[in-house]
């Protein structure tokens, strides 16, 4: 399966490959770890790679290919804001509401089929755009066991790729979302690409 940006105007489709919600209990190898980090969960908190684009036209196309050059990317702090680290107009503030109503947007679904708005969010000039990059070898202890990577609240739109396949897509922005990258997992030189979208 390949990512389709028409997803972003879609509202049927909110999740590809998306793992089932569940428990968000943790789980330990022994009695020991309770009160400690569990050996079963590797953080991939940190800095990754990161570029930003204005608009998804701007977006550095195929970014997620193992042999992609990112040295053109900057850095950013995860988890952390992409308006935060200075790349966007903050949305939210305690004074006055950032936006001037200068942009007309309809909702990108209606009973209607004649007033479907193809490109709402997937061709707009105020939809910015984050590349994150994170390249890491697989743990001590992890092979021959199944991976699953947690997100625990992306804002507002992903897709993920892991080791240049595609692995999934979803739109739960305050609710974790994980997807299973066992399939394409290697013990050396993984490369995660997440790209985010605001709308």
């Amino acid at each position: 399966m390949k990512a389709d940006i028409k997803w972003l105007d879609d509202p049927e489709v909110f999740r590809v490959n998306q793992l089932p919600a569940h428990s968000d209990h943790y789980y330990y190898q022994s009695k020991s770890e309770i009160n400690h980090q569990s050996s079963y969960v590797h953080s991939l908190n940190g800095t990754w790679q990161f570029n930003f684009a204005k608009t998804p036209q701007q977006r550095p196309l195929d970014f997620y290919q193992e042999d992609f050059d990112a040295s053109g990317f900057d850095q950013i702090k995860v988890p952390g804001h992409i308006e935060l680290a200075g790349y966007a107009q903050v949305q939210y503030i305690n004074t006055w509401y950032p936006w001037e109503g200068k942009i007309f947007r309809r909702p990108p679904y209606t009973i209607d089929p004649d007033q479907l708005t193809p490109g709402i969010f997937s061709e707009a000039d105020d939809n910015s755009v984050g590349s994150y990059l994170k390249k890491f070898d697989l743990p001590e202890g992890f092979d021959h066991k199944r991976i699953i990577v947690q997100f625990q609240g992306v804002e507002q739109a992903m897709y993920v790729w892991f080791n240049g396949h595609f692995i999934g897509y979803a739109e739960d922005s305050f609710t974790p979302s994980e997807f299973d990258l066992t399939p394409y997992i290697k013990a050396e030189n993984n490369v995660l690409a997440v790209r985010v979208y605001k709308h």
